[in-house]
């Protein structure tokens, strides 16, 4: 568990990352980090990646395809850190 922010901790395991909101308790984004998932700084307080969503977003769809997520954090600093921590811990 690694705290990004006064709001956000990161939960890392074997099967998948978690961002879940300390104030809400609220689960913010739950995937399988992989190494060949790109991940980026976009302007300050950004993190880009992009991934497979499941469950899919669009449940009638049959082909599945790559979304971007962006992850907005308070300061530059926490993203930095956050996109540290995402690198660190693809398998």
């Amino acid at each position: 568990m690694h705290k990004i922010s006064p709001s956000c901790i990161c939960h890392w395991s074997e099967t998948s990352s978690v961002v879940e909101c300390v104030l809400t308790g609220n689960i913010l984004l739950n995937i399988s980090l992989t190494k060949s998932i790109p991940t980026s700084l976009q302007g300050k307080s950004n993190v880009s990646l992009s991934c497979v969503p499941n469950p899919p977003i669009d449940s009638k769809q049959k082909d599945v395809k790559p979304v971007c997520m962006l992850i907005r954090v308070k300061t530059a600093d926490d993203a930095k850190q956050l996109l540290k921590q995402l690198e660190d811990n693809k398998k």
